[in-house]
């Protein structure tokens, strides 16, 4: 792994990363902050509308590419997402540079990367995207562009897979899908699971799980699984125990027409180590997605117990009864919660079976190692 002092990784992202604000920017934040102090430097280059940070985190260099917000522009640029080539992004630089290795953060910018002179790089696959186009949209507009760009997606995503250098992938789940549409694609790459900064959560001691506390999930609701879970949450959860507070963390400028009282949404947080460490547990009614959920990790790091279907645990190595409690119905999830809540020992033994398994599997730290071999080399 010589020579790593001297290389730039360019982080190229297809939405805001600073401030993570999605489970996506999340994984391409932590990754990044991560490896920053053993390279020379790293650069998040994220297509965004909104101003770059003027001091970034944990020595980031961040660069937005700006897409066009009104107008003709706009008009233009929405033409070219629904009918172009490269779903309507476009670099005004080229990415092939000296002495920098790019990873895309998603295999949707190849097309457009490649037209902006790229060769070489890394892929790190946070999802299998066309089996994500495949699911329920929360809106009219995500329904018609999914509708039109489906194919397309598809066929850049087996391109990028093929073309690039090493790929990531989040779980041996999406590998094996990626393997049965990309032939050959599982053998030059690694298994990189989501994980989270352990040490940003303050695990809850287990003598406050006496003291009660809300129930939370945590998610932007701009990502339709996330959406449908709080359907979930507002249509038979909430309902079902009304004497319970339900928390809701994130972006939830789509939400159900009706919320029932017990359900409050927090909206976007700093951090969400804050409202964990209120919470008494927390769920995720997460039934459809790809990759695993960053939000199950940042319960464990938070030493809550979970309740969630099998689904929403899909690529993590976790234990009914032991790191979670799976709950396949939404009755199965009242039920478990209903028992969590009348039983504050066992919250607190699932709440620190979880944060030890994030500290040997899930923390960053683990991953380093692997990854700078990796970017070595292909440097």
């Amino acid at each position: 792994m010589s020579g790593l002092g001297d290389l730039r990784l360019v982080c190229v992202a297809p939405d805001t990363v600073v401030p993570p604000a999605s489970g996506s920017a999340a994984r391409t934040f932590g990754l990044a902050a991560a490896v920053r102090p053993h390279l020379g430097a790293v650069t998040l280059r994220c297509f965004s509308s909104a101003p770059a940070p003027a001091h970034p985190p944990a020595g980031l260099e961040v660069v937005h590419v700006p897409r066009p917000s009104r107008g003709v522009a706009r008009a233009v640029h929405l033409a070219r997402m629904l009918l172009g080539p490269t779903l309507g992004y476009r670099f005004p630089v080229s990415l092939d540079t000296a002495g920098s290795l790019v990873q895309l953060e998603s295999p949707l910018l190849f097309a457009a990367a490649r037209r902006a002179g790229l060769s070489r790089f890394v892929l790190d696959a946070h999802n299998v995207y066309q089996d994500m186009a495949a699911f329920p949209q929360a809106s009219p507009g995500d329904r018609l562009f999914h509708r039109l760009t489906r194919g397309r997606q598809a066929r850049i995503e087996v391109a990028c897979w093929r073309r690039a250098s090493h790929v990531l992938f989040c779980s041996s789940v999406d590998r094996d899908r990626a393997e049965r549409l990309a032939p050959g694609v599982a053998a030059k790459s690694t298994i990189v699971p989501n994980c989270v900064d352990a040490g940003a959560f303050r695990p809850r001691p287990a003598a406050a799980f006496a003291n009660g506390g809300p129930v939370v999930f945590v998610g932007t609701m701009r990502y339709p699984p996330n959406f449908f879970a709080l359907e979930e949450i507002c249509r038979d959860l909430a309902p079902a125990l009304p004497d319970v507070q339900f928390d809701i963390v994130g972006d939830a400028a789509v939400r159900p027409a009706r919320a029932p009282r017990n359900v409050r949404f927090l909206g976007r947080v700093e951090s969400t180590a804050t409202p964990l460490a209120m919470a008494q547990l927390a769920i995720a009614p997460v039934r459809h997605g790809s990759g695993t959920r960053l939000k199950i990790l940042e319960y464990f790091a938070a030493g809550l117990p979970v309740v969630c279907p099998a689904k929403a645990a899909e690529g993590l190595e976790v234990e009914h009864g032991r790191h979670l409690l799976l709950a396949e119905t939404p009755q199965d999830a009242v039920e478990a919660i209903r028992a969590l809540r009348a039983d504050p020992t066992r919250c607190a033994r699932l709440g620190a079976a979880a944060r030890a398994l994030v500290e040997a599997r899930y923390d960053w730290r683990v991953h380093v190692p692997a990854l700078l071999a990796i970017y070595a080399a292909h440097a």
